[in-house]
C-alpha cells in the first residue's frame, strides 16, 4: 500500500481530489533536509540572461514596486504593515541581477536572507517567492556572481522544501514557477538528487506546456506581463538547458517561439502591452528585450502585426492597423475557470493608440491588497465597455475570487468587424451585445442592451491616457486629435479616473461615461 502523503501528492497532482489539495496545504510543514548541497554542475557557456531594474540600493534599503523600505532587522522581511505583493518582492531578490549593483552589496544581501529568514516558515518559504528566488541566485551566479559561503547548502534546503510544497492547487504562473525552479537546480547542480530536482520539474513543466499556453500562443491567465513572465522562463530554460546538454530543452523551443509571437501581437508602438486583467508595465521584459535574447538563442523575431485584423482568437483578443491608429479589443473569456484570480470585468474592453501615442486605454492595476482599489480596478466601470446600474459583468471579491462570470457568445469576425454578445448581465435579465466596425478612418462601436424587464440605464465609458485633453460639446467630445460622436445618449459626462502607470503609482486622468436606455452608437475618428 502505498505511504500515504505519497497518495495524497499523486491525487493532487492528478487534479483528482480538491480535498486532497486541502489536507496537503494543512499538514505541519517539515524542515527541510539540512544535508550538505550536490556539487555543482559543469555548464558551458551561453547568452547572458535577462538583467532586471536596480532594486537594492545599498546593505539595508530597498526600492520594490515605487516604494522604498529600510530592512534594518531581521522582522522586516516579515512586516505585515508592509504589502503581501511587496514582501513577495523582496523575496525575489531580482536585484542580484541587476548589473550595476556591486557584487559586495549582493552578496551582502544573499547573507542576510540566509541568517534572517530560517525555514520553514514567513513569506520567504512559501513555494512561488522560493522559486523565482533560488532561480535569481543559481543565474546570478552562473552569470559570474559569487555567492557568500553558506549559500549552495541554502539553495539545495529551499528546493528540498519546494518539493514538498508544490502548488497544485493554484496551477498557472505559480505551478510554472515551481517547475522552473527545480529545472533549473537540477541542471545547475550534479547527482543524483539534482537529478531528481530535474525531473521533477520536467514532469511538472511538460503537461502544463499544453494546458498552460494557447493555441494561439497566449498564456492562459490572459495577462500580457504574467505571458511575458512565462515566455522568459521558457526561454531561461532553452539557455541553461543547451548550457547543460540537456536535449529536452528543444521541445521548449517551438512554444517559445509561438509565445513570442503571441506578444509581438499585444504590443503597442510605443513598446509597451494594452493592460487587459492583471498586467502592469515594468514587472516583465519589454518584449524587444525577449526579441533579442530569442534571437540571441537563434529564434528568429515575430513578424510584424500587418494592416487590417490580426486574430488571438484563443485568448479572445483581437488587434486591427490602420495607418494611423492600431486598437485592441478583448473579446474573450475572463481567465482559466479554475484559476480566474487575474481576471477582471472587462469583457469587449478595448485600447486606442492613434498618431504615435496612447489615447483610449485601460486603467490597469496598481495593487493586490484586497481592498477598494483593487475592487474598483476589477471592476467593469473602470474598463472601455458597458456597466448598467453600476455592476460588474462578473461577480469579484477579495484579492482574486471570481463567483458568476461572463460567458461570450455568437462571437463574428471578418476582415474589418468583431460582434459578440455576454451573458455577465443573467441574473438581471440582460444581455449586452457590441460591435467594433473598424476602417482606415473610422471605429464604430455599436452596443444594444437587450432586457426582459425594466432595469437602470446603461453607461459606456472611455478612459484617456493621462495628459490627453478632453471636452464636451452638445453630445460629441474632442479627446486630443479624435473626435467622439454618440448617438443613442441621453446624457454624456466627463469624469476624473485614475490610471494605474505600474503598481502603486496612479495618475490623474478623465474619462467620458454615456448613458443610454438600449442603444449607444459611438463614433471615433482620428
Amino acid at each position: 500500500m502505498p505511504h500515504p502523503l505519497r497518495l495524497l501528492r499523486t491525487l493532487a497532482h492528478q487534479r483528482r481530489s480538491q480535498l486532497a489539495n486541502r489536507l496537503l496545504r494543512r499538514l505541519p510543514v517539515r524542515l527541510p533536509s539540512t544535508a550538505p548541497a550536490p556539487a555543482r554542475a559543469v555548464l558551458a557557456p551561453g547568452p547572458a540572461f535577462l538583467p532586471r531594474p536596480p532594486s537594492l540600493l545599498g546593505d539595508e534599503r530597498v526600492r520594490l514596486l515605487d516604494i522604498e523600505v529600510d530592512i534594518a532587522h531581521a522582522s522586516a522581511w516579515t512586516d505585515t504593515a508592509l504589502a503581501k505583493l511587496w514582501r513577495y518582492n523582496l523575496q525575489y531578490m531580482d536585484g542580484l541581477r541587476d548589473p550595476d549593483t556591486p557584487a559586495s552589496v549582493k552578496a551582502a544581501w544573499v547573507a542576510r536572507w540566509i541568517a534572517e529568514n530560517p525555514p520553514p516558515r514567513g513569506d520567504g518559504w512559501e513555494p512561488y517567492p522560493l522559486s523565482l528566488r533560488t532561480v535569481n541566485w543559481l543565474l546570478w551566479s552562473l552569470d559570474g556572481g559569487v555567492l557568500p559561503e553558506g549559500a549552495d547548502d541554502s539553495l539545495a534546503r529551499q528546493l528540498r522544501a519546494l518539493e514538498r510544497r508544490i502548488e497544485w492547487h493554484l496551477r498557472g504562473n505559480h505551478l510554472f514557477a515551481n517547475a522552473k525552479a527545480l529545472l533549473v537546480g537540477g541542471l545547475m547542480f550534479a547527482g543524483a538528487e539534482a537529478g531528481r530536482w530535474r525531473e521533477t520539474g520536467w514532469r511538472i513543466l511538460e503537461p502544463q506546456l499544453a494546458e498552460q499556453l494557447l493555441e494561439d500562443g497566449g498564456h492562459i491567465e490572459r495577462s500580457p506581463s504574467y505571458h511575458a513572465l512565462i515566455l522568459e522562463d521558457l526561454l531561461d530554460l532553452v539557455n541553461l538547458g543547451r548550457r547543460a546538454g540537456w536535449r529536452a530543452c528543444e521541445t521548449l523551443v517551438p512554444h517559445a517561439r509561438r509565445a513570442l509571437d503571441w506578444l509581438a501581437v499585444m504590443t503597442r508602438p510605443d513598446g509597451r502591452w494594452p493592460l487587459f486583467n492583471d498586467a502592469a508595465q515594468e514587472v516583465a521584459p519589454e518584449t524587444a528585450a525577449l526579441i533579442d535574447y530569442a534571437q540571441a538563442l537563434g529564434i528568429a523575431p515575430p513578424a510584424l502585426a500587418g494592416p487590417g485584423m490580426t486574430s488571438l482568437a484563443t485568448s479572445g483578443y483581437y488587434r486591427w492597423n490602420a495607418p494611423c491608429w492600431s486598437a485592441w479589443v478583448d473579446a474573450g473569456a475572463l481567465g482559466p475557470d479554475w484559476n480566474p484570480g487575474h481576471g477582471h470585468a472587462d469583457v469587449f474592453a478595448f485600447e486606442l493608440f492613434a498618431h504615435g501615442v496612447p489615447l483610449i486605454v485601460d486603467t490597469g492595476v496598481s495593487t493586490y491588497d484586497a481592498a477598494r482599489v483593487r475592487d474598483r480596478e476589477r471592476a467593469t466601470a473602470a474598463h472601455n465597455t458597458v456597466d448598467i446600474a453600476g455592476r460588474s459583468q462578473a461577480e469579484l471579491w477579495g484579492a482574486f475570487r471570481v463567483g458568476r462570470r461572463p460567458r461570450v457568445h455568437d462571437l463574428a469576425v471578418t476582415p474589418n468587424k468583431i460582434s459578440a454578445w455576454h451573458d455577465g448581465y443573467r441574473p438581471r435579465g440582460t444581455a449586452h451585445a457590441r460591435s467594433f466596425a473598424l476602417t482606415s478612418t473610422r471605429l464604430t462601436i455599436e452596443d444594444h442592451v437587450r432586457r426582459r424587464r425594466a432595469a437602470p440605464d446603461a453607461v459606456a465609458r472611455l478612459h484617456f491616457a493621462p495628459g490627453v485633453p478632453v471636452e464636451i460639446d452638445r453630445g460629441s467630445a474632442r479627446a486630443g486629435p479624435l473626435s467622439i460622436r454618440f448617438v443613442g445618449a441621453t446624457e454624456v459626462r466627463l469624469e476624473p479616473c485614475e490610471i494605474a502607470d505600474g503598481f502603486n503609482r496612479r495618475l490623474p486622468s478623465l474619462r467620458l461615461a454615456a448613458r443610454f436606455p438600449e442603444r449607444l452608437r459611438t463614433v471615433i475618428e482620428p
